[in-house]
């Protein structure tokens, strides 16, 4: 096709779901690896062997032998892979992209505005938690974030430019979804989290740090502000490691890069981003405040939203 996107990979709409699955994971005291790191999850498959012939010889069924097998491969293996897969252990589901009802445009500002139907098909065996936990991902990324790797692309001042990521979801079928809840989600990943024996790196995304204004806007230049930069993007702070954070940096020879943290959308009205502890949530809070109107919303934490869909209340805030 010439180069040209004429459809959505549904490898894209698998990454960004499991990236928010991730940081849902770890705000609610879990660990998830990060799939990109050398440490990995992997699913032990000697473990599995082993233990699948120690029932066998103690004359059990292959299907209970099985059982404890596989509970012996996962046990190092994170709530998030478990779900989305890792070496030696393959996703448990599949979607289907299809139905689209809107345009594809090209070049620097291309992409795809429209509707589109995600089918989502059980390949194996997908527990309770992990389906209520999927529901509230795609609920959260609705509500207070986006989808896909372009959410840092931003006009300056009153520019026309495009929000990408921004989505609406329309499920046709949740029930599945309603079999758990938030505390019995929650033991499932402490449990799966102390079997692993780790723990997670202090710069991945955490969604108990996340942060977000509604009804408000911040362009480039402000942004920028608050990344410590000057207009064209240049840094005039001095080293600043929380700075350092906040703005990323792009990938260079023999180094992978890290996106910036603070995310803005003109149509959707939301500005929202992500820290590392309690007390760089206050930093930002104070550098927000600089550059928002008064009669903002407050800031809404990841904290917050947890515990509103813990109290089981639907609205969003």
């Amino acid at each position: 096709m010439e180069g040209k996107c004429t459809t959505i990979k549904e490898t894209a709409i698998i990454g960004s779901m499991r990236w928010w699955y991730e940081a849902i994971v770890r705000g609610m005291g879990g660990y998830a690896c990060d799939p990109t790191s050398e440490k990995s999850c992997q699913f032990d498959s000697k473990a599995y062997d082993e233990e699948y012939k120690q029932h066998l010889k103690a004359n059990e069924s292959k299907e209970l032998a099985s059982k404890y097998a596989l509970e012996a491969g996962l046990k190092k293996v994170c709530p998030a892979c478990r779900l989305f897969g890792c070496t030696g252990w393959k996703r448990r589901f599949k979607i289907l992209v299809n139905n689209f009802e809107g345009t594809f445009t090209q070049g620097i500002n291309g992409g795809y505005s429209g509707n589109f139907e995600i089918e989502f098909y059980e390949i194996f065996n997908v527990s309770d938690s992990e389906k209520w936990l999927l529901y509230q991902t795609l609920q959260i990324i609705e509500n207070y974030g986006a989808f896909g790797g372009k959410t840092t692309r931003k006009p300056q001042n009153n520019q026309v430019g495009k929000d990408y990521g921004l989505i609406k979801v329309n499920f046709v079928n949740a029930d599945w979804a309603r079999k758990s809840d938030y505390n019995e989600t929650q033991k499932w990943i402490e449990t799966i989290t102390e079997n692993c024996g780790k723990s997670n790196n202090k710069n991945w995304f955490n969604f108990r740090y996340y942060w977000v204004i509604k009804g408000e806007y911040l362009d480039r230049l402000k942004m920028n502000e608050i990344f410590g930069l000057d207009n064209k993007g240049n840094v005039v702070t001095g080293e600043d490691e929380f700075l350092e954070f906040l703005r990323g940096n792009r990938a260079s020879s023999g180094k992978t890069g890290s996106s910036k943290k603070i995310f803005s959308f003109k149509s959707g009205n939301k500005v929202f981003g992500y820290v590392r502890n309690e007390q760089e949530l206050d930093i930002i809070k104070r550098k927000l405040q600089t550059k928002i109107k008064q009669d903002t919303s407050p800031i809404i934490t990841g904290k917050d939203i947890l515990q509103i869909i813990q109290n089981g209340r639907d609205e969003n805030v």
